[in-house]
Formats: structure tokens, sequence, C-alpha cells
């Protein structure tokens, strides 16, 4: 006698019952004769809801104790509906045995698989039942498969496999057509015309349901602009200044006076001078007569161990129509000076380091990750987890919020075109061995060191997470790799890592800075490579991607993501007035606070606990347990960091941290 279980995580299409057919394998390759499952399947379960189905069964031919393989499929009744299911465990009373068969799609009406035990998660190298792993990753690669694209942007999926696609709840859930549909009502509260004060802008998370921003009390404070390069929408551009670059036109006398009257030697000795060039967007075609500037910007951390910034200059190209900005100018010219700062940095945050980043690099290798690793291959089972809903999530949003004409087009000042021409200049300067290493990337900017600026959150809090993921990823590893050169032996790694650096001309990521440049050989190179990928799903994306963006679109004043008319080109003082008709109009102000809404507000599992288990091998759940303990050890080290700081950052708190970018 076997209890048999079905975990079933969704549903999709026609309600009704279905059957299920199998066939146990032993491990003498011995098999069982065909056993029905009637009716083990229910329709009528809630979509996104998992539910477990469980039945007993009869064996009439004699097995071993040990089973390791399982045919499953489906009768061809109800062929309009399907279940998502994660695995099926098979369990005997009588040997205290369990034996855990990943599943972990879509099954469809008669279609035939062939499932493995957990346990036989294996290199390539090492396994028994080569040919016919071959043959289902050469099945997979059939839907698997890298769409024809500009060759200067990001490689994605040409279609979304069944395995991938939302069921209705899921998707409704991302259906921002439909959540601005219902939104309409608040939107048209919103007219196209100016704010008539700043005042009355602070009404606008009240009408849209959302927390009064921080933003609110603090935006024209200078300390709260220089926190906002620390825990703000994009932490990551920040660096040390150890010469300031002969395009920003300022001279020692000039900044004297906000340097508390120090020697600009002694600061910069002092590591106390920081520096923002957001060069990347010098000469960025107009779009529609909007605006973006291409700012650099001075920050001086001052007596009471604050950020604040010094200069700002709002082009590339110093002139007497480009003038530097200073906390001295009057206070009307200077507000408006962070705020095209401000709106500057909200077109990059959105599309690189959010959007090409955390979304279109990451789209790139999960692709190739199931084109050539095998389902059962340990670094398969490391990393898909953090693809979950990737691809259809990506999909729509390149659908409904990306395109011409969408909503991103219309509340970014760059619009679709403009983001267009930033990714393809911010592509090929992302190295996976820099920018996507957080202590290398923070040992590039020279902030590594948290005694050079205290109050950056996102290093501090950053680093006990990414540290975490290392700790984890090496004993994983160590699981199925005993030895180095096993890694140099595994076939499918390396085919995975040279479609990693091969360039989109030739049909790979063309990413830069793989560690190993296509041939993963090392320890160092494999947990370098996994930790980019996981880190950068999950911790990276709820840096750029979370509660902060919600937070700071809510506000216009403290963050624009849009703004009308021309930048100021000289210091004359300037007037709320002048503010009000130079931030977004009513309702492009509360379109952007909803889409950061809709965008943030996707319900999804945390980190370390995903939301389907790819990994079942019992010594790896062991390792995955203790990657939860760390996980909490740092949350609580996170909850007592934060009672100290002027403004909490949770974006970090690995109970805040999502498992993958699709939120």
């Amino acid at each position: 006698m076997f209890r048999v279980c079905v975990y079933a995580v969704d549903v999709k299409g026609e309600t009704g019952n279905a059957n299920l057919h199998i066939i146990l394998h032993d491990d003498f390759g011995e098999a069982s004769e065909k056993i029905t499952l009637h009716d083990i399947l229910n329709g009528d379960m809630t979509p996104g809801c998992g539910q477990r189905f469980e039945t007993d069964i009869n064996v009439k031919k004699s097995l071993s104790s040990v089973l390791r393989r399982l045919e499953l499929w489906r009768d061809k009744d109800k062929q309009l509906t399907q279940w998502f299911v994660e695995k099926l465990t098979v369990s005997s009373e009588q040997t205290q045995s369990l034996f855990v068969f990943p599943v972990l799609r879509w099954l469809k009406a008669d279609t035939h698989h062939l499932f493995r035990n957990a346990d036989m998660c294996c290199p390539p190298q090492d396994e028994q039942l080569l040919e016919q792993r071959q043959f289902e990753l050469e099945e997979t690669r059939q839907v698997y498969i890298v769409g024809a694209t500009n060759t200067s942007l990001p490689v994605k999926a040409a279609e979304v496999p069944d395995d991938e696609v939302f069921s209705n709840e899921f998707k409704n859930s991302l259906d921002l057509e439909g959540a601005f549909e219902k939104l309409n009502d608040r939107l048209t509260c919103w007219s196209t015309d100016s704010w008539g004060s700043i005042r009355d802008i602070t009404c606008l998370h009240q009408s849209l349901g959302i927390e009064e921003p921080q933003g609110v009390t603090h935006w024209q404070e200078d300390w709260y602009f220089g926190q906002q390069r620390l825990s703000g929408c994009d932490p990551t551009y920040i660096r040390l200044c150890t010469q300031i670059p002969d395009k920003l036109a300022v001279t020692e006398r000039m900044l004297l006076p906000m340097l508390e009257n120090q020697d600009l030697d002694r600061v910069v000795g002092e590591k106390r001078l920081f520096i923002i060039d957001h060069f990347i967007l010098h000469h960025l075609q107009q779009y529609n007569g909007r605006v973006v500037c291409a700012p650099i910007a001075l920050f001086f951390l001052n007596s009471a161990r604050q950020l604040v910034p010094i200069a700002i200059q709002l082009f590339q190209d110093p002139g007497l129509r480009n003038p530097v900005f200073f906390p001295t100018d009057p206070g009307g010219v200077w507000s408006l000076a962070k705020q095209w700062f401000n709106n500057a940095e909200a077109q990059i945050h959105q599309a690189l380091t959010h959007y090409t980043v955390c979304h279109s690099l990451m789209e790139g290798i999960c692709v190739m990750t199931h084109r050539h690793l095998a389902e059962n291959h340990p670094i398969f089972k490391l990393l898909t987890p953090h693809f979950h809903q990737l691809l259809a999530s990506n999909k729509l949003c390149r659908e409904q919020i990306l395109q011409p004409g969408g909503p991103m087009d219309a509340v970014l000042s760059c619009g679709a075109g403009g983001m267009n021409t930033i990714i393809r200049r911010g592509l090929p300067l992302w190295r996976m061995d820099v920018e996507g290493s957080l202590p290398e990337d923070l040992k590039a900017r020279g902030v590594f060191d948290n005694n050079v600026l205290p109050g950056y959150y996102y290093r501090d809090d950053g680093l006990l997470v990414y540290n975490a993921i290392v700790a984890y990823i090496t004993k994983y590893i160590n699981l199925y790799y005993e030895y180095e050169e096993k890694i140099g032996e595994d076939f499918e790694l390396q085919s995975w890592a040279s479609e990693l650096t091969k360039s989109r001309e030739d049909g790979g990521l063309g990413i830069n800075g793989v560690p190993g440049e296509g041939r993963i050989s090392t320890y160092e190179h494999l947990v370098k490579v996994t930790a980019s990928v996981i880190f950068t799903c999950t911790a990276g994306h709820a840096a750029v991607g979370d509660r902060t963006t919600r937070d700071q679109y809510a506000f216009p004043p403290a963050y624009p993501t849009f703004m009308r008319g021309a930048p100021p080109s000289e210091k004359g003082d300037r007037e709320e007035e002048d503010m009000l008709q130079t931030l977004p109009d009513q309702h492009l102000s509360a379109l952007a606070s909803v889409l950061a809404s809709n965008l943030c507000g996707v319900p999804t599992s945390r980190l370390g606990e995903p939301r389907l288990q790819y990994i079942s091998d019992p010594s790896a759940i062991d390792i995955c347990l203790r990657f939860q303990e760390e996980l909490e050890e740092a949350s609580y080290l996170i909850n007592w960091r934060n009672k100290k700081r002027v403004c909490p950052y949770t974006c970090l708190n690995p109970k805040s941290i999502p498992n993958t970018p699709f939120s």
C-alpha cells in the first residue's frame, strides 16, 4: 500500500476533475503496472492557491524499497483545464519511506512525462540516464527560444512558454490596464492643470490611499536630498570624489562656505567629498519638447555626519547658460536645481537600474538557464525559483507599461524612446563582476568601508543579505561538486556560461565581466555568478523597485519623474509658482503614483521561501533551512538598526525582500 500526494499550486481553464495515471520504477529497473488516480485533480480549487490531493494505491507488481522514476500523464478529459503541479510524493507506511518527484509544470491532457526522484539532482557527468536527460533538454530548447531583437538591447524570450504563463489570478494581479481602469474615477478627479500650491500636492497620497511619503515633511531639506542618494530610489551611483572633474565649473573658493571653511584637500583626504555624474544622459534627444538634464553633483559629509549637496551643475558642458547652483543661492532656484537633478536620476532609475538590470538581463539568464541546464541540474534548481513568473510579468510590462503611448511613456520625461537610448548607453557599462557584485561595486565607488559614508543603509543592510546569499550558495555548491575540477567537467554548466558572455550578434546575452569569461572552472567563479543572479533578482530589485519607489513617486516635489518647461539657466530667485509650472500637472502626478503603487503591489514569496520548491534533495533542504535562519538573524539586526535611523530603511529587510523580480 502506498500513499500518493499531488501538490497543485494553480489551475486555469474550465472547472472539473481529472484522472492521473502513474507508473512507478524502482532502482532495479522494474516497473509497476499503470495505476489510475481517479478524479484526483479537483478543478474547483482556487486559482493561485495551493492544494494537496491524496489517495491510497495498491501496486500489484513487486518493487524494491527504492523508487527512482515515475511516469505521469493525464487522460484526455477536461482538455481545457490545466493544473500546475509542484510535486508528487509516494510514501509507504510499511518501509517508512518517502519519495519526492518534482513536477513543476502545467499538466496538459494526454501529455506523457517521466520524473526522477528528488535525490537524483546531479551534474550531467554523474547522470545515470544521460540520454534521457539530453532528450528532455532538447525538448525544452524548443519552447525556451531567444527572441529576435535589436542587438543593442537585452535579449528577451521569443514567446512565454506554457509553463511560465499566469493563471487568471496571477494575470489579474499584474493587469495594469485593468488597474488603471478601476482607478479611473480617482484619476479623473485630477485635471491637467498645474497644482495650485505645494500644500495641495500633499493631499495626493491621501486621495490615492497611499501612506504619507517621507518627502512631504523633508523635501526641501538638504540632508534629505543627500539621504535620497543613500537609501532612495536608486542608491547605486554615489561615489567617493578624489578629484573634481574639469567639466564641473567650481573652484575651491566657491566651495569653501559649504565645506565648513575647511581646506578642500583636507576634505578629500578625510574622504568626506562625494560625487554623482549622470553623464549617460548627455545630449539625450528631447521627446515632445521634454528636457532631461545630465547633471553632476557634489556632496559633503558635514560635521553632523549628514551627507548634503554642495554643488549641482545640470548639464555636462560648463557655460554661462549652465551655471553651478549652490545651497547659498536663493532658496527657490536651489530647490529647482535639486528637483531637476532628481528628475534626471528617475530616468536612469527606471530605464537602467530597475528595468534593464533587474528585469531584462535576468530574463535572458532565465531563458539560457532553461536552454542549457537540465531540470535536475543543481544550478538549475538553485536559480530557477528566482525566475518565477519573470518571463510572463516582463511581457505584460512591455505590452501594458513600456510601449510608446503607454503609462511609462507619459510619466517619464525621457519617454519610451528615451528609455531605449538610456538602455543602449548603459548596457555596455554594466559588468557582472562589478555592478553585478555588491561588494565589488561598493569598492569601485570607494564606499565599501562603513566608516567612509555613515548612513549608507543600502550598503550596510545589503552586505548582510549578500553575505548570507554567498554562504548559502557556497554550501549548496560544495554539496554537488565535491572537488573543484568537477565544475570544469560539467559540460552543461560550461555551455550555459558560454551563452552568458557570447555576443548578442551571435545569439548570446553579451554580458560583460562574467567571472571566468565564458568558462566557469572554480568555486569562486560559480559562487560569484550565481550570487550575482540571486542578489539581483531579490535584494537588488527590492532596493530599486519596491517600497522606496512607491514612497518617492507619491510626492512629486521630492522626486519628480516628469518635469515641464526648461531647467533654470540663471540664478535669479524663483517663487513657488515657478516651481508649480515646472512640476508635473495633477493628472500626471496621480498617474505616476498609481503606476508605482501597482508595480510594487504584487504579492509574492519572500527571499529564501520560494513559492515553488525546486530543491527537494534532503541534504540541500537542510542548507536552505540554515539560509532562512541566517536571514532571520539579518532581519533582527536590521530592525534594531531602524530604531535608531531618522528615516527607517525597510527595503533590504529579508522579511520584505521578494524571492523574484515579480513585484
